[in-house]
């Protein structure tokens, strides 16, 4: 027979075997199945759900944050081109995605043969270009005829711009068209950041 501090649990098992506990670690087990029933009542359906509302609404502000508040320039330039009956025609858009206006911006388009003769050309400047905007018309556009279609021509976007900062940033991009009725080509310039 076992002492009085001794209480015998039995189990089920495949042994069917009997496990010793003392009174105290009976306690303490009571004691904390006794907090755990607690922490459950107070752990409900509302409570869960305005802890996810609450880290949703910080992962946005850290997302906003990044699309508005922290200092960056992203310049993009963005480029449809169709050929058509000894017609080729250029469409271009201009993005400043980034959270600052930038400034000086220049952007020349060109088109050449292959053997590097330029064809014709077009450009567009203004002196500012705000955050999250973009521009496109007449200047951005260039409309080749008289060019037999189907041979290769060489297609130049040169981006010129002074970020917020006042660093000047040039970017030039070459593309081979002709092989295709239409192409599309999204040409992104490096980001950069400044916190100060």
């Amino acid at each position: 027979m076992k002492d009085d501090e001794q209480i015998i649990l039995s189990t089920t098992s495949d042994e069917d075997e009997l496990i010793d506990v003392s009174e105290e670690e009976f306690k303490i087990a009571h004691e904390v199945a006794e907090k755990l029933l607690e922490i459950g009542h107070q752990v409900t359906l509302g409570r869960v759900i305005a802890a996810s509302c609450t880290l949703l609404v910080l992962f946005l502000l850290v997302a906003a944050s990044w699309h508005w508040a922290i200092p960056r320039d992203s310049m993009s330039v963005e480029s449809r081109y169709y050929q058509r009956g000894g017609t080729h025609v250029f469409l271009v858009s201009l993005d400043n995605d980034g959270s600052r206006a930038v400034t000086d911006v220049r952007v020349t388009i060109s088109f050449s043969d292959v053997e590097g003769e330029l064809v014709d050309s077009t450009s567009w400047s203004g002196d500012i270009l705000p955050a999250h905007s973009s521009v496109t018309g007449d200047d951005l556009e260039l409309v080749i005829q008289g060019h037999t279609v189907w041979d290769e021509y060489q297609y130049s976007v040169i981006l010129d711009w002074t970020d917020g900062k006042g660093s000047s940033h040039s970017q030039r991009y070459d593309h081979t068209v002709g092989n295709y009725a239409s192409d599309w080509f999204v040409d992104t310039a490096p980001t950069s950041m400044w916190l100060l």
